[in-house]
């Protein structure tokens, strides 16, 4: 069979890992033959990437049971290109139903005074901070200087109104987290890319 543009397309399929996890690698001959290695490197990045780990959602909570996808994406910017907040990563245990509605009832109790004493706002605000605060085991969340903060009532006390708002839901199990976004990997090097085409072509 005549080739008039000297094109001559060569597909692999090796099996380096598992089973049914084919590397794809392309040997391109011709005029396009200067491609043949940043087109290779694309095209088995690309088949060979594997989603991110996601921990499945459950109707039943059994003791233990800890999601490691908590994230609050930012808000949109403002005029002046800031945020309220910083996206956060968390990782927590779901709260039982039973958990939620003690906790529910200790906020009604703490609000009965509500319109004569302004602190028993206050104190069911505390109840919120604290319920998180058992509830949620790590987090990237920074404070003004870029330095991390540790999980404690204390500090959830002090958390952007609107970010507690969504995190509190969340850990309630009354709101999803958002998704996260892509993962971004640094980029290869020339070199890099050459020795890994240089593998899968053989």
């Amino acid at each position: 069979m005549s080739d008039p543009l000297g094109l001559k397309w060569v597909w692999m399929a090796m099996f380096p890992g598992p089973p049914k996890t084919p590397t794809l690698a392309i040997r391109i001959a011709g005029p396009l033959g200067r491609y043949a290695t940043p087109i290779a490197v694309f095209v088995t990045a690309a088949i060979n990437q594997k989603p991110k780990r996601k921990t499945p959602m459950t109707s039943y909570i059994e003791d233990g049971y800890t999601r490691d996808d908590g994230y609050i994406a930012a808000p949109p910017a403002g005029k002046s290109g800031e945020t309220l907040w910083a996206p956060l990563e968390f990782t927590y245990r779901v709260a039982t139903r039973s958990e939620v509605i003690r906790h529910d009832a200790r906020v009604r109790i703490a609000l009965q005074d509500e319109d004569r004493d302004p602190e028993s706002a206050v104190q069911a605000e505390k109840l919120a901070s604290e319920f998180v605060a058992e509830k949620v085991k790590s987090w990237n969340l920074k404070n003004s200087k870029g330095l991390s903060v540790p999980v404690s009532a204390d500090t959830c006390s002090r958390i952007n109104p609107g970010l507690f708002g969504i995190l509190y839901r969340i850990v309630r199990g009354s709101q999803v987290s958002d998704a996260k976004p892509p993962a971004t990997e640094k980029p290869k090097s020339d070199a890099d890319m050459v020795g890994n085409f240089e593998r899968v072509s053989g």
